[in-house]
Protein backbone atom coordinates (compact mmCIF):
# COMPACT_ATOMS: atom_id res chain seq x y z
CA UNK A 1 0.00 0.00 0.00
CA UNK A 2 1.42 3.39 -0.99
CA UNK A 3 0.37 6.60 0.67
CA UNK A 4 0.22 9.85 -1.30
CA UNK A 5 2.07 12.92 -0.07
CA UNK A 6 -0.08 15.96 0.52
CA UNK A 7 0.66 19.67 0.31
CA UNK A 8 2.05 21.19 3.50
CA UNK A 9 -0.73 23.79 3.54
CA UNK A 10 -3.42 21.12 3.39
CA UNK A 11 -6.20 21.52 5.94
CA UNK A 12 -5.86 17.85 6.88
CA UNK A 13 -2.48 18.67 8.44
CA UNK A 14 -3.94 21.59 10.39
CA UNK A 15 -6.94 19.71 11.81
CA UNK A 16 -6.32 17.51 14.87
CA UNK A 17 -7.32 13.87 14.41
CA UNK A 18 -10.14 12.35 16.45
CA UNK A 19 -9.12 10.90 19.80
CA UNK A 20 -8.16 7.24 19.38
CA UNK A 21 -10.46 4.95 21.37
CA UNK A 22 -8.22 2.16 22.67
CA UNK A 23 -11.22 0.30 24.11
CA UNK A 24 -13.01 0.19 20.75
CA UNK A 25 -10.47 0.89 17.98
CA UNK A 26 -11.87 1.81 14.55
CA UNK A 27 -9.33 -0.54 12.92
CA UNK A 28 -7.38 -3.55 14.11
CA UNK A 29 -4.24 -2.12 15.84
CA UNK A 30 -2.16 -5.04 14.58
CA UNK A 31 -3.21 -4.25 11.00
CA UNK A 32 -2.33 -0.56 11.52
CA UNK A 33 1.12 -1.54 12.83
CA UNK A 34 1.66 -3.92 9.90
CA UNK A 35 0.71 -1.22 7.36
CA UNK A 36 3.00 1.35 9.01
CA UNK A 37 5.88 -1.14 9.01
CA UNK A 38 5.34 -1.96 5.34
CA UNK A 39 5.21 1.74 4.45
CA UNK A 40 8.49 2.38 6.29
CA UNK A 41 10.22 -0.47 4.45
CA UNK A 42 9.47 1.10 1.05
Amino acid sequence: MLYKLIEEASRVLRTPPPVFDFENPPEDPKEIAKNIGEAMDK
